[in-house]
């Protein structure tokens, strides 16, 4: 699991009694705009990343964008979602249960692993040897075709991708505006 911990610092000045009695609710608020931020972004990218027939999910799902943590002078909002810190430099995956990655090759494949397929009952996954050697496919078989589901690989390399996350402009205008709205709460403007 990838944690993306997203985290704002205040700078060192005085703010004046009535604003310092309410840093926490201004930072929370920071942080709950930052959170939502997040949210709609990866509400619109799970949606963008599901077309061609492919069912969603839910991977990008918001609801795992976690509560905003405030200490002291600074606010972190997490995003757990499994290689979300892709945003921000290239990863590496390997197996970690089983002896490889599977690959989605079929639209039905989407969303579900091969063990699920298998317990389930779904349908059978098979490979086809070649001079005695399985294949790296997962196959099944459906109204006599053979309908290949999932690629085996022991390890993916995957490029950065920004897009998988709001841009540092972005979020920072989120931490402001929730700010700026706390501010004017506490100043009763």
């Amino acid at each position: 699991m990838s944690l993306v911990e997203i985290e704002v610092k205040l700078p060192p000045m005085d703010f004046g009694a009535k604003i310092s009695q309410g840093m926490n609710s201004i930072l929370t608020a920071a942080g709950s705009n930052i959170a939502k931020c997040i949210s709609r972004h990866l509400r619109r990218l799970n949606a963008s990343r599901h077309k061609g027939g492919h069912p969603p999910s839910n991977h990008f799902s918001p609801d795992h964008v976690l509560e905003p943590v405030v200490s002291n002078d600074t606010v972190t909002v997490g995003v757990a979602i499994p290689g979300i810190s892709r945003a921000y430099h290239d990863i590496d995956i390997y197996p970690k249960e089983a002896s490889a990655l599977a690959i989605p090759l079929h639209a039905t494949a989407y969303g579900i692993s091969p063990r699920e397929i298998n317990d389930r009952g779904t349908y059978k996954l098979f490979r086809i040897k070649k001079d005695g050697v399985p294949g790296n496919v997962l196959y099944r078989s459906e109204d006599n075709q053979i309908i290949p589901m999932y690629a085996l690989t022991a390890h993916v390399h995957q490029n950065q991708d920004p897009k998988l996350m709001p841009s540092d402009a972005e979020l920072k205008q989120a931490g402001i505006d929730g700010a700026l709205q706390a501010i004017k709460a506490i100043l009763g403007a």
